[in-house]
């Protein structure tokens, strides 16, 4: 569910400026400035959603094939590599989207190869850590070792699409998470061919892994995004105040979801915790989209900055296509459930479908929270970000205890709703009051 580097080199096989390169819409005169944004806003969506996807089909194929202990593994992988996915975003990819979406990020080759350099280190030491689990865990280890194998790959493959994202070119990125979404389905095909329907959760992961690492290898060619770790010391010590804020923004913001999470698990059991996780599988194009709104509102808030009225027209816009797509999708979610459920998901969408609508109403607090935060982080408000992330994460844990042993999942998302529900709206009074404010 994820798809927030290093580009020397990112013009053609000649290495020619990257001017010269420019897509149908991407620049030009202001006449042709809208229908740049809404092309861009598109393949963002679709960019997006194809990455998203494959994580998608990934744990559908599992959920309705595997055992519930593979199925817990696989939960425990998917949850792993997201968080260093969203990691390295905050440390590498939505640093290059603040800082070189400005222009459409021309003349910042070096830059962006130093950034994949970051980004190669950084997953070639959390691979050799998943190996070293892998050694030591009592079970389920391949899982672990695809997983550590295919990370750096799969790492500089995000990292490449932020770049893009930061150019004004979200149909490079496209493009790659389209080969991955295929290669996936071919893959998964096969197993599900040579396994029948026992097909083990393991080798399902290694087709999805596998077309990852395939994709980065593409993107990382085609662009020739060659990583340079040593210039990538240099860079994150030159950016480090901003790094350091987004980072800390991050673990703080995740840190408290996933403490979330854990507490469910330990005062309404594991049962509950899976209910959760099945739910958000059901909601898998909803997760899409609010991942599709997030890449696609920082890089043009930046470029919208200098405008307060624009800035304003857009993520208003934004925030409100993002909270009408979550209460559409989670609506219809829960009303074809009944009918496609248990002939797909027998054992899955029973202990799920309650939590759809509480899961819904996160949901669009997200995407109301997407449109603010999009302008707020365009305006250099991270460290006011941060400072409402440190306020009510807290409040958040604490709450959720009480709630998750009395309630259960959807106590959890009772308080989650409510929190984020609250930084939803201080961040559209901020965005408000900032835009008021003389230039």
């Amino acid at each position: 569910m994820v798809a927030d580097g290093d580009c020397s080199g990112l013009g053609g096989n000649d290495g020619q400026p990257v001017e010269q390169m420019d897509e149908p819409g991407a620049v030009g005169p202001v006449g042709a400035a809208r229908s740049g944004l809404l092309a861009r806003s598109a393949w963002s969506l679709i960019g997006q959603g194809l990455s998203s996807s494959s994580n998608f089909v990934l744990s559908v194929l599992v959920l309705s094939r595997a055992s519930r202990v593979e199925f817990a593994t696989l939960s425990v992988v998917l949850t792993t590599y997201t968080f260093l996915v969203l990691l390295l975003r905050s440390v590498v990819g939505l640093p290059v989207t603040l800082l070189y979406s400005h222009g459409l990020g021309r003349g910042n080759e070096r830059d962006f190869r130093a950034a994949a350099g970051v980004t190669l280190v950084v997953s070639v030491v959390a691979g050799a850590a998943l190996l070293v689990a892998a050694a030591v865990s009592p079970r389920d280890r391949g899982q672990l070792v695809v997983l550590g194998a295919a990370l750096p790959l799969l790492l500089l493959q995000d990292a490449a699409r932020y770049a893009w994202f930061a150019m004004g070119r979200p149909r490079m990125a496209a493009e790659a998470d389209g080969l991955w979404v295929l290669l996936q389905v071919v893959g998964s095909a096969l197993v599900l061919t040579l396994a029948g329907t026992g097909a083990p959760a393991t080798l399902l992961l290694g087709a999805w892994a596998g077309a990852g690492a395939v994709s980065g290898c593409f993107l990382v060619l085609r662009t020739r995004l060659w990583p340079a770790p040593a210039a990538g010391y240099r860079w994150l010590v030159a950016h480090r105040a901003l790094c350091g804020k987004l980072v800390t923004d991050y673990l703080v913001g995740a840190g408290s979801h996933y403490a979330v999470f854990f507490g469910l698990a330990v005062v309404a059991g594991s049962d509950e915790l899976g209910r959760l996780k099945a739910a958000q599988t059901f909601l898998g194009p909803l997760i899409v989209l609010l991942l599709g709104g997030a890449v696609f509102g920082v890089p043009e808030s930046v470029r919208a900055g200098a405008d307060p009225a624009r800035l304003w027209r857009l993520t208003r816009r934004l925030g409100g296509a993002l909270v009408g797509a979550s209460v559409a999708c989670g609506a219809v979610v829960y009303a074809v459930l009944p009918v496609i459920g248990p002939a797909t998901f027998p054992d899955a969408w029973a202990g799920a479908r309650p939590a759809i609508p509480l899961l819904t109403v996160f949901a669009a607090a997200v995407g109301a929270s997407t449109g603010a935060t999009s302008g707020l982080r365009a305006l250099d408000q991270n460290a006011w970000l941060l400072r409402a992330r440190m306020l009510t994460g807290p409040v958040l844990v604490l709450a959720s205890i009480p709630a998750s042993a009395s309630f259960g999942v959807n106590g959890a998302l009772a308080v989650l709703s409510s929190v984020e529900w609250t930084v939803a709206v201080l961040s559209w009074r901020r965005l408000r009051g900032m835009l008021a404010q003389p230039a």
